[in-house]
C-alpha cells in the first residue's frame, strides 16, 4: 500500500525564488522526494528554511540553486544534507495580491486574452477540491506539474488531451486528468527512475 505524503506550508519571505515565485507567497509542500528542477524547502535541524531549486548531480551531490542572483546556491553530498535536515517538495503556491480584491482567475474561454490583473490573480489562488476529495488545480499549477507554458496547456485542453471544468467563473483542471494524461504519455521501453531518498 502506498504511504501518503505529509503536507506543510511555508511563507516565502525573501525574493530568492523570483521571478517564478513572488516574495510573500505561501508554499504548499510535500514529503514526496524531489525531482530535478523541483522547487524545494530545505529545513536544517538548526536554522532557518532554505528555498531553492533542486538538482541531483551524477556525482551524488545535490545543488540547491537560487533563482535570483542576489542569493547563494549550495552544493552538498546527499547523505550529508539529509543527515542535517529535511527536504520538502513545493507542490503549489499562492499569494493574495489585494485583501479587498475579488477572486477572479482563469479566462472564461480558452485562448482569449485577459487583462494583466486577471492573469496575475490566476497564478495566486489555490484551487478547491471536489466532494470525493480530488484536488482541482489552477492553470499555473497544472502547467508547473506538466512543465508546460500556458499556451501549450490551452492547446492540450482544446485537443482533448486534458479536461477542465468550470467552478463558478473559474476554470480548474483535476489532478486525475493530469495523471491520466501522464499515464497515456509513457512510451514502452522507457525506464523511469524511482525517486527515493
Amino acid at each position: 500500500m502506498k504511504e501518503s505524503a505529509l503536507r506543510k506550508t511555508f511563507l516565502l519571505t525573501s525574493h530568492v525564488l523570483e521571478p517564478e515565485v513572488p516574495a510573500g507567497a505561501t508554499l504548499v509542500c510535500s514529503t514526496l522526494p524531489p525531482r530535478n528542477g523541483d522547487l524545494i524547502v530545505y529545513v536544517p535541524f538548526q536554522g532557518e528554511p532554505i528555498f531553492r531549486r533542486y538538482t541531483e548531480r551524477s556525482d551524488g551531490h545535490i545543488l540547491l540553486e537560487s533563482l535570483n542572483s542576489r542569493y547563494d546556491s549550495y552544493t552538498a553530498g546527499k547523505e550529508e544534507m539529509l543527515s542535517r535536515g529535511t527536504l520538502w517538495s513545493v507542490v503549489s503556491f499562492h499569494k493574495v495580491l489585494r485583501e479587498d480584491g475579488e477572486d477572479t482567475c482563469e479566462p472564461s474561454g480558452f485562448g482569449k486574452k485577459t487583462s494583466p490583473s486577471s492573469s496575475q490573480n490566476a497564478e495566486t489562488h489555490s484551487a478547491p477540491a471536489l466532494k470525493n476529495g480530488e484536488e482541482l488545480l489552477t492553470f499555473p499549477e497544472a502547467g508547473t506539474i506538466l512543465k508546460v507554458k500556458r499556451t501549450r496547456l490551452y492547446a492540450m485542453l482544446r485537443s482533448g488531451e486534458l479536461h477542465a471544468m468550470k467552478v463558478g467563473k473559474l476554470w480548474r483542471i483535476s489532478r486525475s486528468s493530469i495523471e491520466e494524461y501522464l499515464s497515456r504519455s509513457v512510451y514502452p521501453g522507457n525506464h523511469h527512475r524511482e525517486n527515493t531518498l
